[in-house]
């Protein structure tokens, strides 16, 4: 008996999880490059002053420390602390103070930095357009500031961010206890994908001046990336400290406290916003989204609304009223949001999609390709109506149309690596391995920090036999993030292939401790437990998978493997059946059936739940045909028999036994002959 534990390819959404922006600050809030104005006051004096509860004196004092250590390079100084407020900060003004250069190595450190930190956002700039997202303001600001951007907008980002990189080298090899260099290192480091040296340069700033309030944040918010939520709690914890009337650094305490699980702690903290800024459209959504969490809907609703009265186009807000709204059941409620969403956001491709889904909903299917097209019409280099409508004919098993639309969306958008990744989902589905493989390698280029990605090139490798290859890919998606539970699950499944069984529940418990409620890690850890005859253990996390999802097929079907080798036959059937009736082309289902039914002696059902598995089309080899083949024709069910035979010959003839397809040769002999 098996429960048919499979690589895991897609990851797994729940509405919580959709309804959820757990890392969604950290884009607007790293301030990662090194020029930022945010620091401290370069004597105890100065930082006491800064310090002071009065916003205005310390406004003041803080602007006279700012300029006043300097005489000789003053411009170049404010040339620099305007680009910085322009680029990193947009905070309000009492923010506003920096730790001057104290000798002239270090005013020309600060003076070269300028340009790396351009080259930085310029690099950003440049993708965020690629991207389709939008881009800063354009503030004017130094003119050689700007040419520097505009060259680095044009070039390849590798070398951009190489020559950042060289030149904050030289800045922190010129003025080694210059926070600020550390500081624009770091962000160079991580633009690069080297998190070790980006963690080592962020933490040498830190030290170097505890009170640089930018190199803090950014500590915080590169923990917060990782999910290292004490960490992340404690870097914005010292800067709230120095800087306590600041709403940002607030709103950013608050998001991590939502992720501690701790709703009551991260209301207090998005309160203390609202009193520093009672119109910020963003702090009442985040409140917003600190009920919704706590699955107050209508409080949140409240505060979504309060949220939209300051700003109507704040998206996020919509968004999730929507799903506030939804989960009240307030259908008609929902709708107008939706309708809402096209009137005020008409260019952004949320409202339509959503308009769109709900007529799919209702059957309404020119109606619903109508509204994924009005994305198209908004916004012609934005193909994600394309996308909605190919994952619609992806959904209803039309595989051809699908890979229509996904191809349109990739060839109109070549560098988004979401449709490659759509059309290596959709080459999974029809067994093309290789072709997923190609897709997945593009996709994984394109987007090299995102675990799932390498995962699901993982899957594709793995599905081609190559197992020690796909293992390095799922552990090259747990260095990309090491949190992520389903890279962590395949892991111990190619473990478990591999014969280390030991290695395999290991890294099975690591991922249930990753994402405790995640089903598919639930359900291969008690496979694994299974396999090993612990079936009390299995049989408890296959429980609390069906606590998470009633309808987890994975659940049921471990179950009916656990009461089967318990010998407690009508529990077994009871499960399996169930598993079929919420998924009634799942294989592993009926073939379990199969099984049971033959213990019990049922030759008529077991026959029936065979031809049931073979029409679930799902088997990744034509050795699973052909097993079931025997079996049927073993029962006297010779036709069914010698159908499955042809289209385990069909799926891959170079696999095929001639003696295992005698019976479809003589049929094609046979039918040669009848024509002749």
């Amino acid at each position: 008996m098996t429960s048919g534990k499979q690589i895991a390819n897609r990851p797994s959404v729940s509405a919580s999880a959709r309804a959820k922006s757990s890392l969604a600050f950290i884009a607007s809030a790293l301030l990662l490059c090194g020029c930022n104005s945010t620091g401290s006051g370069s004597t105890d004096d100065a930082r006491k002053r800064s310090a002071t509860k009065d916003p205005a004196a310390r406004a003041k004092s803080e602007a006279e420390n700012a300029v006043g250590k300097s005489n000789d390079d003053d411009n170049e100084l404010e040339k620099l602390k305007a680009y910085s407020r322009k680029c990193f900060l947009k905070t309000e003004k009492k923010e506003d103070f920096y730790r001057p250069p104290i000798d002239d190595t270090e005013r020309e450190a600060v003076k070269i930095c300028t340009k790396a930190a351009a080259i930085l956002d310029a690099r950003r700039e440049a993708e965020d357009k690629r991207d389709g997202r939008d881009t800063q303001s354009k503030d004017p600001v130094d003119a050689e500031v700007e040419k520097v951007k505009k060259e680095y907008g044009n070039i390849e980002g590798s070398r951009a961010i190489q020559d950042a990189l060289l030149i904050s080298q030289k800045a922190t090899a010129m003025a080694p206890k210059h926070p600020l260099a550390w500081n624009l290192l770091a962000a160079c480091h991580y633009t690069m994908g080297d998190r070790e040296a980006g963690d080592a340069a962020v933490e040498k700033a830190c030290s170097l001046d505890p009170y640089y309030v930018v190199a803090w944040k950014n500590r915080g918010v590169i923990a917060a990336e990782r999910r290292n939520w004490t960490k992340a709690a404690e870097s914005f914890g010292h800067c709230a400290r120095l800087i306590p009337e600041n709403p940002k650094i607030s709103m950013m305490m608050g998001r991590v406290n939502i992720e501690m699980q701790r709703g009551d702690e991260a209301i207090k903290w998005f309160q203390k916003t609202l009193e520093i800024a009672p119109k910020n459209a963003d702090a009442w959504y985040q409140l917003g989204y600190a009920y919704h969490c706590m699955k107050q809907f209508t409080t949140a609703e409240e505060m979504y609304n309060k949220a939209l009265s300051f700003e109507p186009t704040h998206e996020d807000a919509l968004r999730y009223l929507l799903i506030a709204q939804r989960g009240q059941k307030k259908f008609a409620e929902a709708e107008k949001t939706i309708v809402r969403m096209t009137q005020v956001i008409p260019q952004r491709a949320i409202g339509w999609i959503e308009l769109g889904n709900l007529r799919r909903a209702r059957g309404d299917f020119y109606g619903m390709k109508q509204a994924y097209r009005e994305v198209f019409k908004h916004d012609r280099k934005n193909s994600e109506g394309i996308i909605a409508e190919g994952e619609y004919y992806a959904n209803q098993k039309k595989f051809g149309e699908a890979k229509n639309y996904f191809e349109q969306a990739r060839k109109l958008n070549p560098s988004w690596s979401r449709p490659w990744h759509l059309l290596g989902q959709l080459a999974m589905d029809v067994n093309d391995y290789k072709g997923a493989e190609k897709y997945y390698s593009v996709s994984a280029k394109l987007r090299p920090n995102a675990p799932f990605e390498w995962n699901s090139l993982g899957c594709a490798v793995a599905s081609q036999g190559r197992i020690p290859e796909a293992e390095k890919f799922f552990q090259k998606a747990v260095e990309k993030d090491p949190s992520y539970a389903q890279g962590w699950s395949n892991l111990s499944l190619i473990a478990r292939d591999m014969g280390r069984k030991q290695e395999a529940i290991e890294l099975g418990l690591k991922a249930v401790k990753m994402d405790p409620n995640r089903t598919n890690s639930l359900c291969n850890l008690s496979d694994l437990y299974f396999a090993e005859g612990r079936l009390p253990e299995a049989e408890r996390l296959a429980q609390k998978a069906l606590r998470v999802d009633p309808n987890c097929v994975e659940a049921w079907i471990a179950l009916g493997a656990i009461a089967a080798g318990r010998k407690d036959v009508s529990t077994s059937v009871k499960c399996f059946e169930k598993a079929a009736e919420i998924e009634p082309n799942n294989k592993n289902a009926w073939t379990n059936l199969a099984e049971i039914y033959k213990l019990t002696g049922d030759k008529k059902l077991e026959a029936q739940a065979l031809k049931m598995a073979i029409k679930c089309k799902s088997t990744d080899h034509p050795s699973d045909l052909y097993s079931m083949a025997y079996k049927l024709e073993s029962l006297g069910h010779k036709d069914a028999a010698r159908a499955a035979m042809k289209d385990g010959l069909n799926m891959d003839p170079s696999e095929a036994d001639v003696l295992m397809n005698v019976p479809y040769a003589m049929e094609q002999s046979e039918s040669k002959s009848s024509s002749k």
